[in-house]
């Protein structure tokens, strides 16, 4: 339970209730993240195994060798004391990350059981879910198409209506705002209407 919520402090204090052999490798599996080949060679080396590694270490270390020879090794990190929130996972459990993010953008794994708690015949499975929030707030944001304003006075407002319909066709955005003075349409037509943002150009055309 420690270990699914991620509650070091609590994994040591109950740590210590074990016996010491089993306490000084509780110690040691805090440890074992890094690199797939410094992780695995340490496991060797200071796991209860030697080289006869069990078989969910030995499946993760095939996963670790392909994505190796298919040149995406680099991307991955080995945590061995991660252990998903979720109980229905059956296998290996993936976080995906984005440079300069503390939260995963990515997460997922095996969940061959999943099924069984509702009744059924288990099957391979796996999957993932993505944070579109996060996703979004990582990507540019896109360019503000062109703007038209168009200024009008109410005796030429269906002129100004088919001209926006024009202008709206061809993928640019169309504001229509009524001119009641006239002689002030240099002043209204020097300033962005609110909520449209920041547009790459503005065209104002002005009908009176």
């Amino acid at each position: 339970a420690a270990l699914r919520e991620r509650d070091w402090v609590r994994f040591r204090r109950e740590a210590q209730l074990l016996d010491p052999g089993a306490r000084e490798i509780l110690a040691r599996f805090l440890s074992w993240r890094g690199g797939p080949a410094s992780v695995f060679d340490r496991l060797v080396r200071e796991g209860p195994w030697g080289a006869d590694l069990p078989p969910p270490v030995g499946e993760l270390k095939a996963v670790a060798e392909h994505l190796d020879r298919i040149g995406r090794g680099g991307a991955l990190y080995v945590d061995l004391p991660m252990l998903p929130k979720h109980a229905y996972y059956s296998g290996i459990v993936v976080e995906g990350f984005v440079a300069g993010t503390g939260v995963p953008l990515l997460v997922g794994g095996r969940y061959d059981s999943l099924l069984t708690q509702e009744g059924k015949r288990g099957l391979p499975a796996l999957g993932f879910a993505v944070d579109a929030g996060l996703l979004a707030s990582l990507l540019p944001p896109p360019p503000s198409p062109p703007v038209v304003r168009i200024l009008f006075t109410q005796e030429r407002f269906s002129e100004a209506f088919r001209e926006a319909e024009e202008v709206r066709r061809t993928g640019r955005v169309a504001v229509l705002e009524p001119l009641r003075d006239v002689a002030g349409a240099s002043v209204a037509a020097s300033s962005v209407p609110a909520g449209l943002g920041v547009a790459e150009s503005v065209e104002v055309r002005v009908l009176s």
